[in-house]
Protein backbone atom coordinates (compact mmCIF):
# COMPACT_ATOMS: atom_id res chain seq x y z
CA UNK A 1 0.00 0.00 0.00
CA UNK A 2 0.98 3.38 -1.07
CA UNK A 3 0.25 7.28 -0.25
CA UNK A 4 -1.23 7.19 -4.03
CA UNK A 5 -1.97 3.67 -4.69
CA UNK A 6 -2.47 0.13 -3.58
CA UNK A 7 -1.01 -2.60 -5.65
CA UNK A 8 -2.18 -6.03 -5.13
CA UNK A 9 0.67 -8.96 -6.68
CA UNK A 10 -0.02 -12.42 -6.74
CA UNK A 11 2.62 -15.25 -7.94
CA UNK A 12 1.66 -16.58 -10.95
CA UNK A 13 0.17 -16.07 -14.11
CA UNK A 14 -3.44 -16.04 -14.99
CA UNK A 15 -4.92 -19.53 -16.67
CA UNK A 16 -4.09 -19.60 -20.26
CA UNK A 17 -7.88 -18.58 -21.38
CA UNK A 18 -7.81 -15.29 -19.33
CA UNK A 19 -5.80 -12.96 -20.80
CA UNK A 20 -5.04 -9.18 -19.99
CA UNK A 21 -6.99 -7.81 -22.85
CA UNK A 22 -10.20 -9.76 -22.14
CA UNK A 23 -9.87 -8.17 -18.83
CA UNK A 24 -9.03 -4.66 -19.67
CA UNK A 25 -12.53 -5.30 -22.04
CA UNK A 26 -13.88 -5.73 -18.79
CA UNK A 27 -15.14 -9.50 -20.08
CA UNK A 28 -16.52 -11.92 -17.18
CA UNK A 29 -13.94 -14.31 -17.42
CA UNK A 30 -13.76 -16.99 -14.43
CA UNK A 31 -11.00 -20.06 -13.61
CA UNK A 32 -10.65 -21.73 -10.22
CA UNK A 33 -7.09 -22.95 -9.24
CA UNK A 34 -8.37 -24.72 -6.98
CA UNK A 35 -11.85 -25.97 -7.50
CA UNK A 36 -12.70 -27.97 -4.26
CA UNK A 37 -12.39 -24.84 -1.98
CA UNK A 38 -13.85 -22.56 -4.57
CA UNK A 39 -17.13 -24.89 -3.95
CA UNK A 40 -17.44 -25.24 -0.23
CA UNK A 41 -16.80 -21.08 -0.79
CA UNK A 42 -19.71 -20.51 -2.94
CA UNK A 43 -21.81 -23.07 -1.57
CA UNK A 44 -21.34 -21.15 1.96
CA UNK A 45 -22.21 -17.96 0.08
CA UNK A 46 -19.09 -16.32 0.88
CA UNK A 47 -18.42 -15.87 -2.86
CA UNK A 48 -19.86 -16.67 -6.59
CA UNK A 49 -18.17 -18.10 -9.68
CA UNK A 50 -19.10 -15.45 -12.19
CA UNK A 51 -15.93 -13.92 -12.78
CA UNK A 52 -17.22 -10.22 -12.15
CA UNK A 53 -14.41 -9.10 -9.78
CA UNK A 54 -12.39 -7.32 -12.01
CA UNK A 55 -15.60 -5.45 -13.82
CA UNK A 56 -16.76 -4.39 -10.43
CA UNK A 57 -13.03 -3.07 -9.97
CA UNK A 58 -13.58 -0.91 -13.13
CA UNK A 59 -17.20 0.13 -12.26
CA UNK A 60 -16.56 1.02 -9.03
CA UNK A 61 -13.26 2.95 -9.49
CA UNK A 62 -15.31 5.26 -12.56
CA UNK A 63 -18.28 5.81 -10.02
CA UNK A 64 -16.11 7.80 -7.38
CA UNK A 65 -14.37 9.27 -10.48
CA UNK A 66 -10.48 7.31 -10.60
CA UNK A 67 -8.57 5.90 -13.08
CA UNK A 68 -9.25 2.82 -14.02
CA UNK A 69 -7.34 -0.31 -12.82
CA UNK A 70 -4.39 -1.22 -14.12
CA UNK A 71 -3.48 -4.66 -14.99
CA UNK A 72 -0.40 -5.90 -15.63
CA UNK A 73 2.16 -9.09 -15.59
CA UNK A 74 5.54 -8.19 -13.87
CA UNK A 75 8.59 -9.79 -14.34
CA UNK A 76 7.03 -12.63 -15.98
CA UNK A 77 6.11 -14.47 -12.65
CA UNK A 78 3.82 -11.74 -11.30
CA UNK A 79 -0.40 -10.68 -11.58
CA UNK A 80 -0.41 -7.21 -10.66
CA UNK A 81 -3.88 -5.16 -10.69
CA UNK A 82 -3.23 -1.54 -9.36
CA UNK A 83 -5.84 0.62 -7.95
CA UNK A 84 -4.90 4.52 -7.79
CA UNK A 85 -6.11 7.09 -5.60
CA UNK A 86 -6.15 9.67 -8.32
CA UNK A 87 -9.18 11.39 -9.37
CA UNK A 88 -9.58 11.61 -13.18
CA UNK A 89 -11.94 14.31 -12.95
CA UNK A 90 -12.56 17.68 -10.94
CA UNK A 91 -15.52 18.07 -8.03
CA UNK A 92 -16.73 20.23 -10.66
CA UNK A 93 -16.33 18.27 -13.76
CA UNK A 94 -18.27 15.23 -12.08
CA UNK A 95 -21.00 17.47 -11.29
CA UNK A 96 -21.42 18.76 -15.04
CA UNK A 97 -21.45 14.62 -16.42
CA UNK A 98 -23.97 13.96 -13.83
CA UNK A 99 -26.41 15.86 -16.76
CA UNK A 100 -25.82 12.57 -18.81
CA UNK A 101 -25.64 10.06 -15.76
CA UNK A 102 -28.80 8.08 -17.21
CA UNK A 103 -26.98 7.42 -20.43
CA UNK A 104 -24.41 4.70 -19.51
CA UNK A 105 -21.56 6.41 -21.38
CA UNK A 106 -18.11 4.76 -21.34
CA UNK A 107 -15.08 6.84 -19.91
CA UNK A 108 -13.50 7.47 -23.57
CA UNK A 109 -17.44 9.30 -24.20
CA UNK A 110 -17.67 10.62 -20.64
CA UNK A 111 -13.77 12.21 -21.52
CA UNK A 112 -14.58 13.48 -24.55
CA UNK A 113 -17.60 15.05 -23.34
CA UNK A 114 -15.32 17.08 -21.14
CA UNK A 115 -13.18 17.54 -24.17
CA UNK A 116 -15.98 19.19 -26.16
CA UNK A 117 -17.21 21.70 -23.08
CA UNK A 118 -13.60 22.91 -23.03
CA UNK A 119 -13.33 23.44 -26.64
CA UNK A 120 -16.57 25.15 -27.74
CA UNK A 121 -18.66 22.27 -27.20
CA UNK A 122 -17.55 20.22 -29.99
CA UNK A 123 -15.24 17.73 -31.30
CA UNK A 124 -13.99 15.77 -34.51
CA UNK A 125 -13.50 12.07 -35.26
CA UNK A 126 -9.95 12.75 -35.56
CA UNK A 127 -9.68 14.51 -31.92
CA UNK A 128 -11.36 11.82 -30.86
CA UNK A 129 -7.97 9.11 -31.94
CA UNK A 130 -5.83 11.99 -30.26
CA UNK A 131 -7.17 11.91 -26.87
CA UNK A 132 -8.03 8.39 -26.17
CA UNK A 133 -5.56 7.39 -27.99
CA UNK A 134 -7.95 4.71 -30.61
CA UNK A 135 -8.00 4.16 -33.61
CA UNK A 136 -10.85 5.74 -36.03
CA UNK A 137 -12.86 2.77 -35.75
CA UNK A 138 -13.29 2.88 -32.15
CA UNK A 139 -13.59 6.15 -32.00
CA UNK A 140 -16.89 5.71 -34.94
CA UNK A 141 -18.43 3.35 -32.69
CA UNK A 142 -18.46 5.33 -29.75
CA UNK A 143 -19.25 8.32 -31.87
CA UNK A 144 -22.30 6.06 -33.29
CA UNK A 145 -23.65 5.12 -30.07
CA UNK A 146 -23.48 8.65 -28.44
CA UNK A 147 -25.20 9.98 -31.62
CA UNK A 148 -28.30 6.73 -30.83
CA UNK A 149 -28.07 8.21 -27.48
CA UNK A 150 -28.90 11.89 -27.98
CA UNK A 151 -26.03 13.53 -26.37
CA UNK A 152 -24.23 14.29 -29.73
CA UNK A 153 -25.43 15.76 -32.74
CA UNK A 154 -24.72 14.44 -36.65
CA UNK A 155 -22.35 17.21 -38.72
CA UNK A 156 -24.20 18.76 -41.57
CA UNK A 157 -23.85 17.00 -44.81
CA UNK A 158 -20.09 17.12 -45.63
CA UNK A 159 -19.27 18.44 -41.89
CA UNK A 160 -16.85 16.58 -39.55
CA UNK A 161 -17.85 17.88 -36.26
CA UNK A 162 -19.73 17.01 -33.74
CA UNK A 163 -21.70 18.70 -31.19
CA UNK A 164 -22.90 18.47 -27.37
CA UNK A 165 -26.18 17.81 -26.77
CA UNK A 166 -27.72 18.59 -23.15
CA UNK A 167 -30.54 16.02 -21.81
CA UNK A 168 -32.64 19.33 -21.16
CA UNK A 169 -31.44 20.91 -24.74
CA UNK A 170 -34.52 19.83 -27.17
CA UNK A 171 -32.83 17.84 -30.42
CA UNK A 172 -33.55 19.98 -33.58
CA UNK A 173 -32.27 17.57 -36.38
CA UNK A 174 -33.41 18.53 -39.87
CA UNK A 175 -34.19 15.68 -42.14
CA UNK A 176 -31.23 15.56 -45.19
CA UNK A 177 -32.24 17.46 -48.14
CA UNK A 178 -31.55 14.72 -50.48
CA UNK A 179 -34.17 12.35 -49.30
CA UNK A 180 -36.92 15.36 -49.49
CA UNK A 181 -38.65 12.63 -51.07
CA UNK A 182 -38.60 9.84 -48.51
CA UNK A 183 -39.45 12.58 -45.67
CA UNK A 184 -43.13 13.57 -47.70
CA UNK A 185 -43.86 10.07 -48.30
CA UNK A 186 -42.91 9.58 -44.04
CA UNK A 187 -45.20 12.72 -43.43
CA UNK A 188 -48.35 11.38 -45.38
CA UNK A 189 -48.22 7.86 -44.14
CA UNK A 190 -45.65 7.74 -41.37
CA UNK A 191 -43.07 4.95 -42.75
CA UNK A 192 -41.47 3.79 -45.32
CA UNK A 193 -40.04 0.22 -46.36
CA UNK A 194 -36.93 -0.50 -48.39
CA UNK A 195 -38.60 -1.31 -51.20
CA UNK A 196 -40.07 2.78 -50.90
CA UNK A 197 -36.85 4.08 -50.90
CA UNK A 198 -35.75 1.82 -53.59
CA UNK A 199 -38.52 3.26 -55.30
CA UNK A 200 -37.75 6.79 -54.70
CA UNK A 201 -34.34 6.98 -55.18
CA UNK A 202 -33.88 4.89 -57.66
CA UNK A 203 -31.17 2.54 -56.08
CA UNK A 204 -30.34 -0.47 -55.04
CA UNK A 205 -31.22 -2.85 -51.68
CA UNK A 206 -28.09 -2.34 -49.84
CA UNK A 207 -27.82 1.14 -51.02
CA UNK A 208 -31.07 1.82 -49.68
CA UNK A 209 -30.35 -0.70 -46.27
CA UNK A 210 -27.23 2.00 -45.77
CA UNK A 211 -29.40 4.92 -46.28
CA UNK A 212 -31.94 3.84 -44.12
CA UNK A 213 -29.29 3.41 -41.51
CA UNK A 214 -28.04 6.74 -41.80
CA UNK A 215 -31.39 7.72 -40.96
CA UNK A 216 -31.75 5.27 -38.05
CA UNK A 217 -28.24 6.72 -37.06
CA UNK A 218 -29.32 10.19 -36.90
CA UNK A 219 -32.33 9.83 -35.06
CA UNK A 220 -34.96 10.09 -37.78
CA UNK A 221 -36.33 6.88 -38.54
CA UNK A 222 -36.99 3.77 -36.37
CA UNK A 223 -36.90 0.33 -37.35
CA UNK A 224 -39.81 -1.74 -36.57
CA UNK A 225 -41.46 -5.52 -38.02
CA UNK A 226 -39.44 -8.03 -39.40
CA UNK A 227 -39.21 -10.10 -42.59
CA UNK A 228 -42.00 -8.71 -45.44
CA UNK A 229 -43.30 -6.88 -42.59
CA UNK A 230 -40.03 -5.00 -42.01
CA UNK A 231 -40.64 -1.10 -42.55
CA UNK A 232 -39.36 2.16 -40.84
CA UNK A 233 -41.08 5.01 -38.94
CA UNK A 234 -41.01 8.46 -38.50
CA UNK A 235 -38.88 9.76 -35.74
CA UNK A 236 -38.46 13.42 -34.45
CA UNK A 237 -38.76 15.37 -37.44
CA UNK A 238 -38.53 18.97 -37.55
CA UNK A 239 -40.67 20.25 -40.62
Amino acid sequence: MFDDRLEIRSPGLPPEHVTLNKLLRRERVHASRNPLIVRVLTDSGYMRETGEGIPRMFDVMEKNGLYPPEISIVAESLFCVTLKNQPMYTPEDMEWLERFGGLNLNPDQKRMLLFARAHGGSFTNRDWQRVCEVDIYAASRDIKDMLRKGCMAHPEKGGRIYHIIYPDQERKIEFPGEYSRIKEMLDERGYVTNQDIREILKVQRFTATRIAKRLIDLGLLAPTGKGRGAKYIKKGINK
